[in-house]
C-alpha cells in the first residue's frame, strides 16, 4: 500500500545460488564442498539417514549441535553468537568432512541440506516531522536473506533440481517411515 513504501539496496537482495557437491562415500567418509556465496555471513550443514528404526543425524557444527532448525533464517545476534561458538561455519569456509563411521550402517545415502546465511535489515515507517512524543511506527519490515542447497550423495553432479525431486521425496518418505515405524 501507498502508506508502506520502502526501498531495498542491492546488499538486501537475494543471495547467489549455493552449490553443494560431495566426494567420497558417505559410509567411509565424505567431503562436502561449496562455492563462495557473496554476502554469506556463515554456513550450516545438516545430514540425516535411517539405520533400521534409528535416525542418524550429523551436522557441520564443531560444538556438537545437530539441530536441523538451523536450516532457517537466524537473527544476526544469534548468528554472531553461534559463529563464535563454531556452531555455524565461518563465511570463509568452503569444505567440510563427514567422518567415516557416521553413516556406516545406514540403509541409504544421507540427505544433506545446507544453508548460507545472509544479512538482515530492519526498516520502519519513517517518523513524521510533526509526530507526537508517543508516536510509534505503524509498520516495520525485517529483511533476511539466505541461500540453500540439498544434496543426495551418489546422484550425478549437475543433476537438475527437477530430477532430484523424486529421489528427495523417496528419501523423505524413508526417513518418515523410520520415524513413524511404517
Amino acid at each position: 500500500p501507498a502508506a508502506m513504501q520502502f526501498a531495498l539496496a542491492q546488499a538486501d537482495d537475494f543471495l547467489p545460488r549455493l552449490e553443494l557437491d560431495s566426494s567420497g562415500d558417505a559410509r567411509e567418509g565424505m567431503t562436502l564442498e561449496w562455492n563462495a556465496v557473496e554476502g554469506a555471513r556463515g554456513y550450516f550443514i545438516h545430514a540425516m539417514a535411517t539405520q533400521g528404526d534409528t535416525v542418524v543425524m550429523w551436522s557441520s557444527s564443531e560444538d556438537g549441535y545437530a539441530g536441523p532448525e538451523l536450516m532457517d533464517y537466524l537473527p544476526e545476534a544469534l548468528l554472531a553468537q553461534w559463529s563464535g561458538k563454531r556452531t555455524v561455519l565461518g563465511a570463509d569456509a568452503r569444505s567440510c568432512k563427514i567422518p567415516a563411521g557416521v553413516f556406516a550402517g545406514v540403509d541409504s545415502a544421507p540427505m544433506v541440506q545446507m544453508i548460507a546465511y545472509g544479512g538482515q535489515r530492519s526498516i520502519a515507517q519513517p517518523r513524521p516531522a510533526d509526530a507526537p512524543r508517543d508516536w510509534s511506527p505503524a509498520w516495520t519490515v525485517r529483511v533476511r536473506s539466505k541461500s540453500t542447497a540439498m544434496l543426495m550423495p551418489g546422484m550425478a553432479a549437475g543433476a537438475t533440481r527437477d530430477a532430484a525431486k523424486p529421489a528427495a521425496k523417496e528419501a523423505a518418505r524413508g526417513l518418515l517411515r523410520g520415524l513413524l515405524g511404517n
